[in-house]
């Protein structure tokens, strides 16, 4: 009888090692969860700045483009400052050397 009942404690006490330990690793297992859905919002969050950033960098590049496309002069007129500047270079060259 009294070996029976040494057995049945060893046996419980190995049953409430166990439950500590499956507790213990339960608890461990939800907290690397926790973080990790934290780990996943917090890039997630990076992740849309950055996107929002390029976005905006994007916007103010074509912007600029604008800009520089509406202050510059059209082809026809650069074509013709061109044909301006070689005829000033030719006569000026024709004068310096003669």
């Amino acid at each position: 009888m009294e070996n029976e009942r040494n057995y049945s404690r060893k046996y419980w006490e190995l049953m409430r090692k166990r439950s500590e330990f499956a507790r213990i690793k339960l608890k461990q297992k939800l907290a690397s969860e926790i973080t990790t859905i934290h780990d996943i919002e917090r890039r997630l969050k990076e992740k849309k700045i950055k996107q929002q950033e390029r976005a905006d960098e994007y916007r103010n590049e074509v912007e600029a483009m604008k800009r520089r496309v509406q202050a510059r002069a059209l082809i026809v007129e650069q074509q013709e400052m061109l044909i301006k500047m070689q005829r000033y270079l030719y006569f000026f060259n024709l004068f310096i050397t003669s």
